[in-house]
């Protein structure tokens, strides 16, 4: 088992892509994305100010944690830094 966090850049969250092609996936035990279109995302403090989380299963725990690390590079949150002024 792995888990892995949605940690975008500082901004307001302009697209979310990505999740869906992974929603049958065998070894996708949980994929919560926190972040909506919208929201401003600041530094990570704290656990709620993460943009979401991954967690993964495999027959090996380098399996586990290549897979989590794929999903999170293939889900796109996109941010706009210059909207938070």
């Amino acid at each position: 088992m792995a888990q892995r966090y949605l940690l975008p850049s500082p901004g307001v969250v302009t697209a979310i892509e990505g999740a869906e092609r992974f929603a049958d996936h065998p070894d996708l035990a949980y994929l919560e994305i926190r972040a909506k279109l919208g929201d401003r995302i600041g530094p990570v403090d704290s656990h709620p100010a993460r943009a979401g989380v991954v967690i993964t299963t495999g027959e090996t725990r380098e399996v586990a944690m290549a897979l989590a690390e794929y999903v999170v590079e293939r889900i796109l949150i996109a941010t706009d830094a210059n909207m938070i002024r």
